[in-house]
């Protein structure tokens, strides 16, 4: 547990920061300072009343203690709590905290555990605190696909039921809303005010330096011309390969191409939304029902192949690691990759940038220049964040839950947003103008199917299946969907999950 309010922290903080300030009058202006900010002349939350948090003038908590329990990889752990290490999300974190606590008069302690997502762990935290009268003002968050099951099983309070949180803000996804809400109802949110969203979309990178050795045209303009497409990037791959050990083509050579696939993989799960592909949707009473267009999943499928399978690509389940990939891509031998953003903070992928090579950033491609819009996918893994249904027994507890949550993620929004988003991934990550146009264009149009969502937790047919046609290189979807239609087991899940909502609302 961690309480930032301390005077020791406060000392420290002033220390550093004086130490910045002496260090930086030692050097001059090289006009690479890490904490500039982007250049983008965009909107400012000052500037814009939906990213501002609509709170009662006075708002006191009279001292109150929440709680912030998650479970985390290591790739994002540190969203909630400062370490003093004077770096600027850091700096944001402690500063964004401080301010909730003060302004408001409160206290945040933090419970972060940094360990296996893809456990149980959170869900039997949940229901100890719940049976020992201790999980009221706490906020839980974990891989989004593990949070689901305490939503459907019942251990969470209605947030729309929280007088003031408004889920049509900036900084909470739009997509995301679409795809957990349930008649008038919903149970889990994130947004662009977490880093976790960030840092779990999935991207496609690209070596410059290679690509202008192999006579490659500016991607970027590609892009913005509507032409990445994935029939576009598999045949501008097609002569990217050299030899480098001498003994014919294998995992050692290089690649214009350079993928992790098979079950155990997400590198290529982003290929579902980028593609527009869809498996559910909703009804008029906002309810899951099948959406699912079986001859659109098998060409664009087929187009995804033949990305993957080009004579410049190398995908293999035998790779075995996300870490074999990037430093195959960080030590030049690869000229493009498919990574969850947060490769960008590595240390192989920040020297990387500061080295002659450099890399860009780009989206994922889509299906085709008939598809209007490039869609990104922000993985699983992302942090979704709900609260504790005892709640519900207590009206005060349960909006003064609602009043910290939206002041905690408006602030998030402002202040730790752009100290990671704008400034870290903008200026000191990537480094390259053109990768932050590209970075507006993927983080401006995010979809996720409600069945990736509730990955395992409702539904058998996922990115999981994806995952295995991607090893395997043979469009096996159409049989797939196929059986699941046939048999009736989609329409049995879909009812399953229905069912079990109305159920939970009709219980409060």
């Amino acid at each position: 547990m961690k309480r930032l309010t301390s005077i020791f922290c406060m000392l420290l903080l002033v220390i550093l920061l004086l130490t910045a300030v002496a260090c930086n009058k030692e050097k001059p202006d090289t006009g690479n300072n890490e904490s500039q900010t982007s250049p983008r002349d965009e909107e400012t939350v000052e500037d814009n009343p939906n990213a501002r948090a609509d709170l009662p003038d006075g708002l006191n908590f009279d001292g109150a203690t929440f709680t912030i329990c998650s479970l985390v990889q290591e790739a994002a752990s540190e969203e909630f709590s400062a370490s003093l290490t004077g770096s600027l999300i850091d700096e944001a974190v402690f500063t964004r905290n401080d301010n909730l606590e003060y302004k408001f008069n409160c206290y945040i302690e933090v419970d972060e555990t940094v360990g296996d997502t893809n456990t149980n762990t959170m869900y039997q935290k949940v229901e100890k605190l719940i049976q020992d009268g201790g999980a009221d003002y706490h906020v839980f968050t974990t891989a989004g696909y593990k949070m689901t099951a305490l939503a459907i099983n019942g251990l969470l309070a209605d947030i729309t039921e929280m007088d003031a949180i408004n889920l049509g803000k900036d900084y909470y996804s739009q997509g995301y809303n679409d795809a957990l809400s349930f008649g008038e109802s919903q149970y889990l949110v994130t947004g662009p005010m977490s880093m976790a969203y960030y840092r779990y979309m999935l991207v496609c990178l690209f070596n410059r330096t290679l690509f202008d050795q192999y006579g490659i045209d500016d991607p970027y303009a590609a892009v913005l011309d509507q032409q990445w497409t994935m029939e576009y990037v598999a045949t501008l791959l097609e002569d990217f390969y050299s030899d480098l050990d001498g003994d014919g083509r294998d995992a050692e050579d290089l690649y214009g191409l350079y993928g992790w696939v098979g079950p155990y993989s997400s590198q290529m799960d982003g290929f579902m939304s980028a593609c527009n592909l869809r498996v559910l949707a909703k009804d008029d009473s906002n309810t899951y029902k099948i959406d699912i267009n079986a001859d659109l999943f098998a060409d664009n499928i087929d187009r995804c192949l033949r990305l993957l399978y080009n004579n410049g690509a190398y995908v293999s389940t035998d790779i075995g690691s996300n870490e074999a990939v990037m430093g195959k891509f960080a030590s030049g031998e690869a000229g493009m990759m498919f990574y969850r953003l947060y490769v960008v903070e590595t240390n192989d992928m920040v020297v990387l940038g500061k080295t002659g090579l450099g890399y860009g950033l780009l989206p994922i491609p889509k299906a085709s220049e008939t598809q209007k819009d490039y869609v990104s996918y922000v993985q699983d893994q992302c942090f979704l964040f709900g609260f504790s249904r005892t709640l519900i027994n207590d009206s005060d507890k349960l909006q003064n839950m609602g009043l910290f949550f939206e002041a905690y993620a408006s602030e998030s929004y402002a202040v730790v947003r752009p100290a990671y988003y704008e400034t870290a991934l903008s200026s000191r990550y990537l480094g390259d103008p053109e990768s932050v146009k590209m970075l507006d264009i993927i983080s401006s149009n995010t979809f996720v199917d409600p069945v990736n969502v509730y990955f395992n937790t409702a539904f058998t047919f996922t990115t999981g299946d994806l995952r295995e046609i991607w090893g395997s290189g043979e469009n096996t979807i159409g049989s797939l969907i196929g059986g699941r239609l046939e048999s009736g087991l989609l329409q049995q899940e879909v009812d399953a999950l229905n069912d079990a909502y109305t159920k939970l609302l009709g219980q409060e």
